[in-house]
């Protein structure tokens, strides 16, 4: 049986859901204002143990001048829950997508490529800055439209 809770978040997620796929596409100045929008939920179990992903937008990189559209944007990413380790800046190139990385230090990126192939265990050297695939095609979705 299905908790009350739960039924209603997944009645929320489906209209949001639907309200994403009619909604037009965001100006850069729109997505200035979000903050810790979920990219992803994550089931991990059959239970209640999950993992939620969120995307805060921090600065709109590069933007079309002409229909003020962002193309780059640098995000601070999170995972939260059963496997939340996840916590690094992420920019990501709406026009070329392979150019798109997690931010590791001042001189170090790695590819979301990369990111996305590193094992998914948490006792993995390089799990910290691993981002599940569907968390970014997540992002991708709700702001490269």
């Amino acid at each position: 049986m299905v908790s009350t809770t739960k039924a209603l978040a997944i009645i929320f997620v489906s209209m949001m859901l639907g309200q994403t796929a009619n909604a037009k596409a965001m100006t850069s100045q729109e997505i200035l204002k979000l903050k810790d929008v979920i990219i992803y939920d994550e089931p991990v179990t059959e239970t209640e143990k999950t993992t939620d992903w969120y995307a805060t937008p921090i600065s709109v990189m590069a933007e079309n001048a002409k229909t003020r559209k962002a193309e780059a944007i640098l995000f601070f990413v999170e995972s939260t829950g059963y496997y939340g380790a996840f916590a690094n800046h992420v920019q990501i190139n709406c026009v070329n997508p392979s150019e798109s990385f997690v931010k590791i230090d001042n001189n170090k990126n790695i590819s979301l490529k990369t990111s996305m192939a590193f094992e998914e265990n948490p006792y993995d050297k390089n799990f910290e800055y691993r981002m599940d695939r569907k968390a970014v095609e997540g992002i991708f979705t709700k702001f490269c439209k």
